[in-house]
């Protein structure tokens, strides 16, 4: 991962959604400025679309380090201009919050890889516009705080991140999906999988390597391709979370049954332009004689 310490100082100009000092929009000919999910520099309009706080690759690519996550944007740039303009998508970059400093943390590059279609660079003409994913690798547990674009030197403008921060009970969701397989590597269709999501902010009751309070049990089973995929939608503080997940295999197969229990899962509100957050699980059943 890499990352530097922000805001850049000296002559750099920080401008976050609403704009001014009055809390006011800018308007050219100022260096830039932002009004929503949209920066505005130089004829050139980069828009964050939509978002995921935590997303996990449906192939075999590489998993983001322990201790980190994925987070995905996707971004819209269009040249409004009458004359050609250049875009690359490394003047893009996350940054997460620290707590009672908005637009003051550490500023996390894109991943050369990630979530597809990558969102490409180059020279823009009048009136074109591109489109697709950015891929970020942060440290789980931090929240974030903006999308950064740096159009030029000494210019830095930064899109908030709506917030999901709270401390009353509300509707929060998240997705948990994986393969299950079996040791050649082979998918393992209908196989029988229990998810149990636990807060362990309240509560003792042991599920797994989970401890807190359970929010019941959501069943499913893995389709053709071995694949599983859980929309999960509860009602609570925001956890932290954890979850435990067994995995049962069908009938005359040959194969256990395996528990994985203990993962963190994040989760938030159904905030627009966002997706639900992700964890992937993959389950690797066993020969049984």
């Amino acid at each position: 991962m890499t990352h530097r310490f922000g805001p850049v100082l000296g002559i750099s100009l920080l401008l976050s959604a609403g704009g001014g000092c009055d809390g006011h929009s800018l308007e050219p000919p100022f260096l830039g400025y932002v009004e929503g999910n949209t920066a505005y520099s130089d004829g050139l309009e980069v828009t964050m679309v939509m978002y995921n706080f935590s997303w996990f690759p449906k192939d075999d690519s590489p998993m983001p380090a322990e201790g980190s996550l994925y987070v995905a944007a996707l971004v819209a740039v269009e040249n409004t201009s009458d004359q050609p303009r250049s875009f690359t998508p490394a003047s893009l970059a996350w940054r997460t919050l620290v707590p009672g400093k908005p637009g003051f943390g550490p500023l996390w590059e894109p991943t050369p890889r990630g979530r597809s279609p990558l969102l490409p660079g180059g020279i823009l003409v009048p009136s074109e516009s591109v489109e697709g994913w950015l891929t970020f690798e942060v440290p789980r547990g931090e929240y974030a705080d903006q999308l950064v674009w740096r159009p030029s030197p000494g210019v830095t403008l930064g899109i908030d991140i709506p917030s999901s921060l709270v401390s009353l009970r509300h509707q929060y969701r998240a997705v948990v999906f994986g393969r299950v397989s079996d040791p050649t590597g082979a998918p393992v269709d209908a196989a029988r999988i229990a998810i149990t999501l636990v807060d362990i902010s309240v509560g003792d009751e042991v599920v797994g390597d989970c401890r807190g309070y359970s929010h019941g049990v959501s069943e499913l089973e893995s389709d053709a391709t071995g694949w599983y995929d859980a929309p999960l939608e509860i009602v609570t503080t925001g956890g932290p979370f954890c979850v435990d997940l067994r995995v049962s295999p069908p009938a005359g197969r040959g194969l256990g049954s395996v528990a994985i229990s203990g993962r963190g899962l994040i989760i938030d509100q159904p905030i627009p332009d966002s997706e639900p957050p992700e964890l992937r699980i993959d389950a690797l059943l066993p020969v049984v004689n």
